[in-house]
């Protein structure tokens, strides 16, 4: 059961705006659009390979309504900003099929 009292964490729901630069490339942008509250629960850091050198990244779980999720449309094409951190989502799962929790896997956005 979530309780409210778990939901401390603001997030920020930026769905991307794909716009196309002078060479015909698409960019997406950024923008937040809405806010939600979501638990967040660190998993730890991975590493990885980002701009040619190895990069340490931070693993987060949010734990969300299912209702907020489905209302804002939120994809794992969307990113999530809390806590001066910016995510992108790598899976959407409904732990328990009963459709009240979401927990959201998401992967820190190397700058």
């Amino acid at each position: 059961m979530i309780n409210c009292g778990q939901m401390r964490t603001v997030v920020g729901i930026q769905p991307p705006t794909d716009t196309v630069d002078q060479l015909g490339r698409p960019n997406p942008t950024w923008e937040t659009r809405t806010y939600m509250r979501a638990e967040v629960r660190d998993l730890g850091a991975i590493e990885t390979e980002w701009g040619g050198g190895p990069a340490v990244v931070r693993q987060f779980d949010l734990i969300a309504r299912w209702g907020t999720v489905q209302k804002y449309g939120i994809t794992e094409r969307f990113r999530l900003v809390f806590n001066g951190r910016t995510c992108a989502i790598a899976a959407i799962t409904d732990t328990k099929e009963m459709h009240r929790r979401a927990v959201i896997r998401c992967v820190e956005v190397v700058p």
